[in-house]
């Protein structure tokens, strides 16, 4: 398997994941779709995520130039949902990754223990459920896999890795 666009659900686990294996790279979008003050900067990717930041009106190119080189180079490349149009326009086909319903305390806590603003907590609080369903109806993803309670991106892609 080579080049396996995957999205998973905030707090999964794919920055762990991309670290544990050298066939996998999460591709971070958070600093090529904004144009970051010094000051975010300084605070790292999951302390700026749910602040207010000014779009960089180039990432989309960015992001697709970087999609398509991970793909080359790696089994798996693990994206942000924000990036799923871009690879619907571009005939990208991806898996998703994503809790059961029931999961919503746990994802939650899960935020709040890696240290996201408050507001990036509410954002998913407020919308885990339509955020569950947006998955459920995408029919362009290739391949969906649910995580139950106390599982992590990890358990979902053992079998492929």
């Amino acid at each position: 398997m080579k080049g396996i666009i995957v999205h998973s659900f905030i707090g999964s686990g794919k920055t762990t994941l991309g670290k544990k294996y050298s066939n996998v790279i999460d591709l971070e979008s958070i600093n090529d779709a904004y144009i970051l003050t010094e000051n975010q900067k300084k605070l790292g990717n999951e302390a700026i995520k749910g602040l207010k930041k000014k779009k960089n009106p180039n990432f989309e190119n960015i992001y697709l130039e970087k999609l398509l080189l991970a793909q080359k180079n790696f089994d798996f490349i693990l994206v942000p949902y924000r990036v799923l149009e871009l690879c619907r326009r571009n005939n990208l086909k991806y898996w998703l990754v994503y809790p059961s319903k029931n999961c919503k305390e746990e994802y939650i806590q899960r935020l709040r223990n890696r240290g996201n603003p408050e507001e990036l907590v509410k954002i998913v609080e407020s919308g885990f459920e339509e955020f569950i369903d947006n998955r459920d109806n995408d029919s362009y993803a290739e391949k969906k896999i649910i995580l139950n309670a106390g599982e992590f991106l990890e358990n979902a892609m053992k079998e492929y890795l």
